[in-house]
């Protein structure tokens, strides 16, 4: 059981289960929670750093709180509940794993985001931004190609282009490994995976 945790460091290396709310992670303290968590109830941080590493349940609201603050997620995370943001946000990727962040309820207060992605070299990925508006600079030295439904084409993206929110992109860097960084308006739309067409991909880079 835990209530408050103030102006401390401190990690939760295993598996956790938590009941009842955890009213402040207060007062620049830095929790890690490596192992999948649950939390039953509301989870408020305050001037402080919250790191969720594993597979994380929140059936509950998640309250960030002072423009200090930070959440940062390298696991697995769902929140059942609203999310209320004054911080920051970053998701993290390795090359073999890739943060995840879902707001099953409400989100208000700040979007600004960081996600960090990894992408290998020499093969094609499909990749949409997850952000509001991203220039095609962030994937500056790929190949980018954009295909449309209506018309069987392949189209290529050019330096400085809009990308359009939630539509898929065809990606090849030649030469080397690549750590992306998106920074921005976090896009929470949520699609019906019935209306996602799948699209063939470009013969060459």
């Amino acid at each position: 059981y835990v209530n408050k945790i103030k102006n401390s460091t401190v990690e939760f290396d295993g598996n956790c289960y938590f009941k009842k709310e955890i009213t402040k992670i207060d007062d620049s303290s830095t929790v890690t929670f490596k192992g999948n968590t649950t939390f039953k109830k509301k989870v408020t941080v305050k001037y402080s750093h919250l790191i969720l590493k594993g597979t994380v349940v929140m059936e509950d609201d998640l309250k960030i709180v002072g423009s200090s603050s930070q959440l940062t997620v390298t696991g697995t995370v769902t929140v059942k509940g609203d999310f209320d943001n004054d911080g920051g946000i970053e998701i993290k990727s390795s090359s073999i794993s890739t943060g995840v962040f879902n707001v099953q309820g409400t989100s208000t207060g700040n979007k600004t985001i960081t996600f960090y992605r990894h992408i290998r070299k020499a093969g094609w990925h499909y990749v949409s931004s997850p952000i509001h508006n991203a220039s095609s600079n962030i994937f500056y030295g790929a190949a980018m190609y954009a295909y449309s439904e209506s018309t069987g084409n392949w189209s290529k993206i050019v330096s400085n282009q809009t990308l359009n929110d939630m539509q898929g992109y065809d990606l090849y860097y030649k030469t080397a490994n690549q750590k992306i960084s998106f920074i921005g308006d976090r896009k929470s739309t949520r699609l019906n995976s019935s209306h996602i067409p799948l699209s063939r991909m470009p013969s060459s880079a």
